[in-house]
């Protein structure tokens, strides 16, 4: 899992504090309620060009 602090440099799970941590989470959470996600078949479709 990755996190971005300040939108430009990528920092994995153990670099983040647990606030960093907690707050992607309740984004991704939020994400997912709302309907804004993408099916892992179909990322996994564009990524291998299908």
């Amino acid at each position: 899992m990755i996190s971005k602090v300040n939108d430009s440099v990528p920092k994995a799970v153990d670099e983040m504090t647990r606030e960093e941590f907690d707050s992607m989470m309740e984004l991704s959470l939020r994400q997912v309620k709302n309907g804004e996600s993408i099916p892992a078949e179909e990322v996994f479709n564009k990524i291998l060009g299908r």
